[in-house]
């Protein structure tokens, strides 16, 4: 099923993008003890090495999902940083730990939606390992792509948008934030 060319210009609510940013540059800066750098993307720029992705689904005034994706390096140094001693990368701790940070911006990314006016409930975390993964999601659906850089590492979000009906009705306090506020995030 192919959607309508009239929808494809809604773009990923700058309410979101915001306080994805916001809480990965507070959360990770404060738990790892870094100051966070981060950027857009233009597109997706995919993972040639080992990496680990948490990915959390959103349901609320709209529905959409994030994918945390943490290059193998970043990973490790992350994942000793929070649980005090070294992981396995290819254990199931590592696993766990990924979804565990994934749920930790997830939960602070509803609040700070809820502050925005917007309403959003996080379903469990779901973590993918590999090499050189692309996750495929419908190409049509709006999607926004992050870099973070810390000292421990870089490591990237993707937001994608539901299906586009989810944008229509129901979307009080959707992109409320300019695109100015977006640049003074981190």
């Amino acid at each position: 099923m192919s959607i309508p060319n009239d929808t494809l210009s809604i773009p990923v609510s700058t309410d979101v993008i915001l306080s994805v940013r916001e809480s990965i540059c507070e959360t990770f800066g404060t738990m790892f003890g870094n100051e966070i750098e981060s950027h857009d993307l233009n597109e997706d720029a995919h993972n040639e090495g080992e990496a680990i992705i948490g990915i959390i689904s959103y349901v609320g005034d709209f529905k959409w999902s994030m994918l945390l994706c943490l290059p193998k390096s970043t990973a490790v140094t992350m994942a000793m940083k929070f649980a005090g001693f070294e992981i396995d990368y290819d254990g199931p701790d590592m696993g766990d730990i990924v979804a565990e940070l994934a749920n930790i911006i997830a939960g602070d990314v509803v609040a700070r939606l809820s502050n925005r006016g917007i309403n959003a409930a996080l379903s469990l975390p779901m973590v993918v390992r590999g090499a050189g993964l692309k996750l495929q999601w419908q190409r049509e659906l709006p999607t926004h792509y992050q870099s973070f850089i810390s000292a421990d590492g870089e490591f990237k979000t993707k937001i994608v948008a539901g299906t586009p009906h989810h944008w229509f009705g129901g979307m009080s306090g959707v992109s409320k934030v300019s695109g100015s506020e977006l640049n003074k995030a981190c």
